[in-house]
């Protein structure tokens, strides 16, 4: 097999290159890091911050200091939906908390899609986002779910709404919906 050397890119190509490394997990990232010296000085540009999914973060190991605020100035969208459930749940500030979350989730992070979509439906009955929320979508935030222990589903597990959600689903004619796995576990967030 050929192998192709990362240092022969351009330095902005290795830039984009350690970036998509970066959103899929930390241990590939550091792995990246270790390799090369250029490398190393490229993951430790800002903007790398934006990529990291920091609930696919194992928070048993030593955090870099000020990693989630850097994330989150850097307009991650892990931390930005992050911010925004704890802004909307636990301080009851529920329209900075929904901006968040919405701004996550036009960026595409599918968490904060089904959070979304599922408290625009349970507190204002708007169903604009549900359609977004198809058979093979949840499926995909189940699996995401098991291996992340749950942070994912925030929503329907600590406000009770979850069987509700399957019934609407399934009334929707959604059929043979799984049940999503319950969150089990606290975390708290920024200051």
């Amino acid at each position: 097999m050929l192998y192709f050397p990362i240092q022969a890119l351009p330095e902005e190509t290795q830039a984009l290159v350690v970036e998509r490394v970066a959103g899929n997990s930390f241990g590939d990232h550091y792995r990246l890091r270790a390799t090369y010296m250029s490398m190393k000085a490229l993951s430790e540009r800002r903007r790398v911050y934006h990529f990291f999914d920091v609930l696919n973060f194992l928070w048993g190991v030593s955090m870099p200091p000020n990693m989630l605020e850097t994330c989150f100035e850097e307009g991650n969208f892990s931390t930005l939906y992050m911010r925004g459930v704890q802004l909307f749940y636990t301080f009851d500030l529920k329209d900075e908390g929904l901006a968040y979350i919405k701004r996550s989730a036009d960026g595409g992070y599918e968490r904060a899609v089904y959070t979304y979509a599922v408290t625009r439906k349970i507190y204002w009955d708007d169903e604009d986002y549900l359609s977004l929320l198809s058979r093979d979508f949840l499926v995909r935030l189940g699996r995401q779910s098991e291996i992340n222990n749950g942070v994912g589903f925030l929503l329907h597990s600590s406000l009770g709404y979850r069987l509700g959600f399957m019934a609407y689903l399934e009334d929707q004619g959604r059929e043979h919906v799984q049940p999503l796995p319950l969150y089990q576990g606290g975390w708290s967030f920024l200051p």
